[in-house]
């Protein structure tokens, strides 16, 4: 009887086909000021080839924007990504 879970895992032959993507975007440049936006996404999908049933423990797509600025010597960012469901 042990208090932690077991789990089994086996290796299959699979398939895996995604992309990633970043793009930044400069909006403001007058010294001592810049201002950008950033924009990403990525996406995984990994089958396995026996069966066509996905494999488990994969992000799902995901996407997300942000801005940065600096001014002088400080600079800062707030971002944020979403994720679809799994």
């Amino acid at each position: 009887d042990s208090l932690l879970p077991v789990f089994q895992f086996e290796s299959v032959p699979a398939t895996f086909a995604g992309f990633e993507a970043e793009a930044t975007v400069n909006v403001v440049q007058e010294e001592p000021y810049r201002v950008d936006l950033n924009f990403q996404t990525d996406y995984v999908d990994a089958r396995n080839r026996d069966t066509d049933e996905p494999l488990p423990y994969l992000p799902p797509f995901r996407f997300g924007t942000g801005v940065a600025a600096s001014w002088e010597n400080l600079s800062g960012d707030v971002s944020m990504l979403w994720a679809r469901k799994q």
